[in-house]
């Protein structure tokens, strides 16, 4: 089957389907083939897909048409296959369809000169007499949805530095990079002066990490909170960085790390052994795996803080009879260290590390002040959380403790995440407190009954003589 073209008319391109081989000394001529609905003429011009129809033996394509199955009249027979292929895509549907992602509508590949190939979604006619292809490519949609299933299912069961090794592999086989690595930024003197890598992986391959130093590197001029190409010629560009050249690195392109302040964190690199053009089209897939490397990067420096700060507390606490708990707000999961169970009596593994275990041990008079008080301050309606409560020892005798509590962690959108707080062993306080509450009282009793009595007291109001 040949397809001769007669004519253009606008958009529209013309053809006539001459079924039969032509012989060399054939003479027969095309010939424009005029619709008999000048109506779907002007449908065709107004769609914006791809669309071809054919009726009879007139076939309309229009130019977008054109554009997505390769016409060019230097290539004409790149152009005929594809549109058979088009043609033939109900019979070899299975065989041309992409396994990349399920779709509703069969997918070719579109050869263009070059091997260059585009991937098009294809609406198949319903009606025999007159067939109505659309044609829309879905080339970079597919790419980015593959990207991102991929990278989704290789990182989605880890975190932190497991995370970024995984992410910078993945992208580094995905993208065939010379080079992908994380990258977080130094300072010194408040300037950026190196950057330590906490990913990287070359050719494939996650290797150790490394410090590097900026000056001379593309990461001098990378380190702010835009995007950074070098599409190619990068290694003439940054002479005095001599990686670039021994690698044969032919690209570069960068995408800050940025925080929930929107201060740059770091920075994803991709660096390449050919121009980087073609892998722009993945580039917003690329951007919200680099959002998430920066959130795990600031949960990794939270958590890295947290722990400095619990070690600070807990070597404190251990030269006084401090006790230390920690609560997670969301999950509600608690913890208590060894000093906490051996105020009350108990030992670590007596009774459960949870947060009804506290619950269970404080007097009931005070349990419904002290939680109320919790709530405030997690819930910002106070501005600290201290409690003066009674709690049951092992051998079932109340014992006064200070609890004091202070959010140490919170979510990005400012939402409580994590509390730590102390106890402390107040309890000959508040007896000796006590006591001298009573024998105030026996001495108003005592003064009460006497006619006259002279007494000094001192600067704190004890007495200090009684006459």
């Amino acid at each position: 089957m040949k397809y001769h073209f007669s004519s253009t008319r606008g958009n529209i391109k013309q053809f006539r389907i001459d079924t039969t081989q032509k012989t060399q000394n054939s003479t027969t001529e095309s010939y424009p083939q005029v619709s008999d609905n000048a109506s779907i003429k002007l449908i065709i011009e107004s769609i914006p897909a791809g669309v071809v129809y054919r009726s009879g033996e007139t076939l309309l394509i229009n130019q977008r048409s054109s554009e997505l199955l390769g016409y060019s009249s230097e290539s004409p027979a790149l152009f005929e296959q594809n549109l058979e292929r088009l043609f033939e895509l109900d019979a070899i549907q299975g065989e041309t369809a992409t396994d990349a992602t399920p779709s509703d509508s069969p997918e070719i590949w579109v050869q263009f000169s070059e091997g260059i190939q585009k991937l098009c979604e294809v609406t198949l006619p319903n009606n025999e007499d007159r067939q109505l292809w659309l044609l829309n490519e879905v080339t970079t949609q597919r790419q980015n949805e593959r990207l991102m299933h991929l990278l989704t299912n290789a990182t989605s069961d880890v975190t932190g530095e497991a995370f970024f090794k995984r992410l910078v592999q993945q992208l580094s086989l995905a993208l065939k990079l010379k080079c992908v690595c994380l990258v977080q930024h130094k300072k010194e003197d408040q300037k950026i002066r190196s950057c330590q890598t906490i990913g990287v992986s070359f050719d494939g391959e996650v290797v150790p990490d490394f410090e590097y130093a900026v000056e001379g590197s593309p990461c001098e001029h990378a380190i702010g909170p835009e995007p950074y190409m070098i599409p190619s010629g990068v290694a003439a560009a940054y002479p005095q960085d001599s990686f670039l050249a021994e690698h044969g690195i032919e690209s570069y392109f960068s995408l800050p790390m940025v925080d929930k302040n929107n201060d740059v964190q770091g920075h994803l690199v991709l660096l390449g052994d050919r121009p980087i053009y073609e892998d722009l089209c993945q580039l917003p897939v690329i951007q919200n795996f680099t959002y998430r490397a920066a959130a795990e990067l600031n949960r990794r420096q939270a958590e890295k803080k947290l722990e400095e700060s619990e070690l600070r507390i807990t070597m404190a606490a251990r030269g006084s009879e401090i006790g230390l708990w920690d609560f997670d707000i969301i999950t509600g999961k608690t913890k208590y260290d060894d000093k906490w169970f051996s105020m009350l009596g108990y030992e670590p593994g007596d009774l459960a590390q949870s947060f009804e275990t506290w619950k269970s041990l404080v007097h009931p008079d005070d349990l419904p002040p002290t939680l109320k008080s919790l709530e405030d301050y997690i819930s910002g309606s106070s501005s600290s959380y201290e409690a003066e409560i009674r709690m049951k020892t092992s051998g079932g005798n109340w014992k006064w403790i200070l609890t004091r509590g202070k959010i140490s962690a919170y979510s990005p959108q400012k939402t409580p995440l994590q509390l730590i707080g102390t106890h402390i062993d107040i309890d000959d306080l508040k007896r000796s407190q006590q006591i001298r509450l009573e024998n105030e009282a026996r001495l108003r009793i005592i003064m009460d009954q006497i006619p006259a009595i002279l007494w000094t007291t001192d600067c704190n109001n004890q007495y200090t003589s009684i006459a």
